[in-house]
């Protein structure tokens, strides 16, 4: 649990760090450890294949959806970045701990979307972590 500190505003500040003045961004501080690139879902940049994806955590796609369909039942559960209590953790390291609630079983299709089909306005990029 990150400790607080707080400003002269009396507004808690996590780990002490400077804030930008708008919007409390983590302006020119460093990036937390472990995180060394970010694939945005607006970017045009080349997307990492399934080895380097597996080998950092959620944070490294901010607003990407982790798409898991159940290898027992079959059935998708769509998990936001934003919304993920583990996304400080390698993602190689979620999908092998990762079981279904409803039946118990292991994920047999695992991939990275920019968006949700038919509703994002712009392309959805996808990255396959774990096929059939």
């Amino acid at each position: 649990m990150p400790y607080r500190t707080s400003n002269k505003t009396g507004r808690g500040n996590v780990h002490g760090t400077p804030q930008h003045r708008t919007g409390g961004a983590w302006y020119g501080a460093v990036p937390p450890a472990g995180l060394r690139r970010v694939w945005r879902p607006y970017d045009n940049c080349p997307l990492p294949s399934a080895e380097e994806a597996l080998q950092v955590s959620l944070r490294a796609f901010p607003s990407w959806f982790l798409k898991v369909t159940c290898g027992r039942c079959g059935q998708a559960q769509l998990v936001n970045e934003a919304h993920a209590p583990w996304r400080h953790v390698r993602l190689s390291v979620i999908l092998a701990r990762m079981r279904h609630d409803g039946c118990g079983g292991r994920p047999a299709y695992v991939e990275l979307l920019s968006g949700i089909e038919d509703i994002s306005t712009r392309p959805v990029r996808r990255i396959v972590l774990r096929a059939g």
